[in-house]
């Protein structure tokens, strides 16, 4: 049962509507109000917007929608494992190429050419990282582009 009371601001009591919930339907509806007897009023109704949905706790939304859709959620399972191994085997290779590059203070020795006081930017090639990524050296900047 769903009760609708309509009070005055001082708190008297003007009229309600008590309705069985099986009876309320989505969408946009004139309720008529009743007395405190549950006699018919004339002239009062509220305008109420009722909206169905189902109560699904927020850890649960995404069981739900495996349920609902099992192909897309395998589909996803399995991308989700194919980036883990990408990335899996990404590391390994990010291992290997830091043994192979040089420190950055070699490097930045080698790449300071150009006037005092000017900003340098060099481009630096390593294989098997995968990435790109910045390297302060005092007022340079280099700049690693990282080839697969």
């Amino acid at each position: 049962m769903l009760r609708f009371a309509v009070y005055e601001d001082g708190g008297k009591f003007l009229a309600q509507r008590v309705l069985p919930l099986t009876c309320i339907q989505a969408g946009y509806r004139h309720i008529s109000l009743r007395n405190e007897f549950n006699q018919p009023l004339d002239f009062p109704t509220i305008f109420v917007l009722f909206q169905m949905s189902d109560y699904i706790p927020h850890g649960m939304a995404d069981f739900l929608d495996a349920l609902s859709n099992p192909i897309a959620h395998l589909a996803a399972v399995e991308k989700r494992q194919k980036q883990l191994e990408e990335l899996y085997d990404d590391d390994e290779g990010l291992e290997e190429g830091r043994q192979n590059t040089p420190p950055a203070s070699s490097v930045a020795a080698n790449a300071t050419g150009g006037s005092q006081g000017e900003d340098t930017k060099v481009k630096a090639s390593v294989s098997s990282a995968g990435s790109t990524s910045f390297l302060d050296v005092g007022r340079e900047a280099l700049d690693w582009t990282c080839l697969q």
